[in-house]
Order: structure tokens, then sequence, then C-alpha cells
């Protein structure tokens, strides 16, 4: 399945974006500290973005990491119940049963 906008498949679009990360990372590295800076930048682009860590890429486990700090908002519990017993939920020393 190809984009209409690129041509390109989902995920050599991924892998095209991946090699900018890495590129600008080797450039900022370039910038900061030399030739050292770039190839330490290289290796830490690739191993976050190319190498798979527990079988997903480890910027998704720092995604995940951010959104598993967040409280769980939980929805009221629904029911369709139709046993004649009026449908919904029944309320008992203020638990749902």
């Amino acid at each position: 399945m190809t984009s209409k906008l690129t041509g390109f498949s989902p995920r050599s679009a991924r892998r095209v974006a991946g090699v900018w990360t890495v590129f600008v990372l080797a450039s900022a590295g370039w910038a900061l500290g030399g030739q050292l800076g770039a190839v330490m930048a290289v290796v830490v682009g690739v191993a976050l973005v190319f190498v798979q860590w527990w079988g997903q890429p480890a910027w998704s486990w720092a995604v995940l990491g951010l959104r598993g700090r967040r409280p769980v908002k939980w929805n009221d519990p629904i029911t369709l119940a139709n046993n004649r017993s009026g449908g919904g939920v029944r309320v008992q020393d203020g638990v749902a049963v």
C-alpha cells in the first residue's frame, strides 16, 4: 500500500524519517563536538531509532513511558441488560453489581 502523496509505503516513509533523524543528530553532534560528537550521535541515534528493544524501537518505549505516568480515567459502567430487571446498573452499598 503506497501513499498517494509521497509514493512510499508507510514502512519505508518511517525509515526515511529515521535516516533524517540520525542525520540531524549527527549534524548537531558535529557542531557541538566535532568528529567524536558526530560518531557518538550516530551510534546513539541508530540505537534509538532502528535497533529493536523487546520488539519495539526505543522511541516507542519512551512514548509509552511518558503516557504511562498519567492516571487511568475509568468510564462509568454500561450495561445493556434486558432481563426484565429494568436494565441499567444496580448499585448496592455504593458498588455497581
